[in-house]
């Protein structure tokens, strides 16, 4: 019957990261929907003490690596690695970011995987974007995108030939060749400090930006960089935004926060909230699968699955137990290639 509600989207399973305060043991979580079991062999994540808060999960649209950023209680140790999924180590050469001089807001993998765009509030070098390659994990580009003192927000555009930043004063379009800005007229804004989170919806092409402020979401074309009339609402939104995520296929978008209850839906067809479905869980994590079809949503000690991501009801077709104690504490959770 599994077998039957996934149809096509057996090759995706759900990344889920259980890592956050509290748990010194912390590892990656792989669910296979397949066969109905969490695969435990993911490596020990360094440097995640007792009060490390763990801000933020990227996996490679490959599904090789995945990213992980840190904010350490303790300044000088490193907030970021990156976990190879094929042999589950963490990558050793990757540059050391400590809270003390360079602390880490954004991340986000390039569609092919080849660069990891870092964004920065706190940088040594006064710069606040780096652009890391791959293979070696070396700085390719060190740049001050010129979007404020913070970047708050990272995102491909346009098949990754452009990149998306916004800070906490504007917004840039920078060209990934060139690395030159070519968003000029894109409106300027001010922006919380705080948690929040961009994304692209390529096939309608626009970009969604979710902010924990009024107004609470501000949506732009890719063609020429205007908003979209009537997008500044205000959502009923919690303390930071936790994670963001689009269902193209279903014009639905799910914002998900870090420190309360609400799971926003929004309606991208007319860009509204949109009423009814699941119910809000506490620091939850939200994904849809790249054809959209499936939903799962992460909260405490709980993953839902729900097989029918346009009639997402208030109860999941399956409600899986995460191993180990995370209750209350920030989840995050992806669909990711099945490589492993």
């Amino acid at each position: 019957m599994i077998e039957a509600m996934l149809a096509g989207s057996v090759s995706e399973v759900p990344l889920l990261a259980a890592i956050s305060g509290g748990r010194q043991d912390s590892k990656i979580l792989f669910y296979d929907m397949e066969n109905e079991v969490f695969l435990e062999n993911s490596p020990l994540i360094p440097n995640n003490s007792v009060n490390d808060d763990f801000r933020e999960m990227e996996c490679s649209p490959t599904g090789e690596y995945v990213a992980l950023r840190f904010r350490p209680t303790d300044t000088f140790r490193n907030s970021f690695c990156v976990v190879d999924v094929v042999n589950m180590t963490i990558v050793s050469g990757t540059p050391s970011y400590t809270e003390s001089s360079n602390t880490i807001s954004a991340m986000s993998f390039s569609p092919d995987g080849s660069m990891l765009a870092i964004g920065f509030s706190t940088t040594s070098s006064g710069n606040r974007l780096k652009i890391l390659e791959t293979t070696t994990w070396s700085v390719i580009q060190d740049i001050n995108p010129g979007v404020g003192s913070y970047v708050l927000g990272l995102t491909w555009v346009d098949s990754g030939s452009l990149l998306f930043v916004y800070g906490d004063a504007s917004a840039a379009v920078l060209d990934a060749n060139t690395w030159s800005d070519i968003g000029a007229g894109i409106p300027s804004f001010t922006a919380s400090t705080s948690n929040s989170k961009c994304i692209e919806a390529p096939n309608s092409g626009h970009v969604i930006i979710a902010l924990q402020q009024t107004p609470g979401l501000l949506v732009y074309e890719t063609t020429n960089w205007t908003q979209i009339p009537n997008t500044d609402f205000t959502l009923p939104s919690g303390t930071g935004v936790n994670q963001i995520t689009v269902s193209e296929s279903n014009n639905i978008a799910c914002i998900t926060y870090a420190s309360d209850s609400y799971l926003n839906f929004i309606d991208m067809a007319n860009w509204s909230l949109r009423s009814g479905g699941i119910a809000p869980q506490f620091r939850g994590g939200a994904s849809f699968t790249k054809d959209g079809t499936i939903f799962a949503h992460t909260y405490g000690q709980y993953l839902d699955l729900y097989y029918k991501s346009n009639k997402m009801g208030l109860f999941a077709d399956e409600s899986v137990s995460i191993p180990g104690s995370v209750s209350g504490q920030r989840n995050y959770i992806e669909f990711m290639p099945k490589i492993i």
